[in-house]
């Protein structure tokens, strides 16, 4: 066909050949740009999605404490709907994160979504007091463990590089501050019942306190100077020696009970530590 083909009009397709593979190079170059603005956008909204989840455990983990105190009888209901608001501003800044993801992401956080979502009805259950602490201990502890995993599997769907270890490392972090704030609700909880506690507690209480610094010192954790050092500076903090001080005391007295501890002091040594591991959350 070439060869039947006048000399202008070659002289013409051999000129425009180039134009053609320009127009070709250009056309890749347009759809490459494309699918960089897409993944950024995706990593932009699953990053939205970490942090509405992490604001939202936050406060999820201090209505459990506020939750244990109410049912143990040393706050009353006005200073629990305080924490109640708290809660239910973040969760709504989670759910509106969660609905501009894409189908997979919300598919990954069904479970967790409905266990949050359960939160009206055991607030009924601690409003009215029937409910036995450690069964509101279990909900809160196990809701905040789904949302963990559930944020955990953002990795899996973020293809920049240098994201899945990011959210790696955020996911120690979360886990260390949930041991704390697990720990948290259940000193509390002994130090407002005043009685012993039994080996089960006392293993579960010290496994808490360790598992704080454990996730802490992880070689998982792959974050910026700034954070380690915020992390040297929360060890060696007196709210947090304040906390290991009065959970030790706990478990001394763990076989007599009448521990002589003020439970309102502990929580706002525990808390302002678990505002400190919060910081670091929200500097990775």
């Amino acid at each position: 066909m070439f060869t039947q083909m006048s000399l202008k009009a070659k002289l013409l397709l051999v000129a425009a050949l180039p134009f053609f593979a320009y127009l070709a190079l250009v056309g890749i170059k347009m759809y490459d740009n494309w699918e960089r603005l897409k993944t950024a956008e995706t990593t932009n909204l699953n990053v939205d999605l970490m942090q509405g989840v992490s604001g939202f455990v936050h406060e999820f983990q201090k209505e459990r404490a506020k939750s244990v105190a109410y049912l143990g009888k040393t706050i009353d209901m006005s200073d629990l709907n305080i924490q109640r608001s708290l809660t239910d501003k973040n969760m709504s800044k989670f759910e509106k994160a969660l609905k501009l993801t894409s189908a997979t992401v919300q598919k990954n956080f069904e479970d967790a979504y409905k266990a949050a979502q359960e939160l009206t009805n055991y607030r009924a259950k601690i409003g009215s007091y029937s409910i036995e602490t450690k069964e509101a201990i279990g909900y809160f502890s196990n809701t905040v463990s789904s949302l963990i995993d559930a944020n955990s599997t953002l990795s899996a769907v973020s293809p920049v590089v240098g994201v899945p270890l990011a959210i790696r490392s955020t996911e120690i972090l979360e886990t260390a501050k949930e041991s704390a704030g697990r720990l948290r609700a259940q000193v509390i909880g002994a130090i407002v019942a005043n009685v012993p506690i039994d080996a089960a507690r006392y293993k579960t209480i010290n496994s808490l306190k360790e598992g704080v610094d454990l996730s802490l010192k992880s070689q998982g954790l792959s974050i910026s100077l700034e954070s380690k050092k915020k992390i040297a500076a929360f060890k060696a903090s007196n709210n947090w020696s304040k906390t290991v001080e009065i959970t030790d005391s706990v478990l001394k007295n763990a076989d007599k009970g009448n521990y002589g501890l003020d439970s309102k002091a502990f929580y706002s040594y525990i808390t302002a530590a678990l505002d400190d591991l919060a910081d670091i959350i929200n500097t990775e």
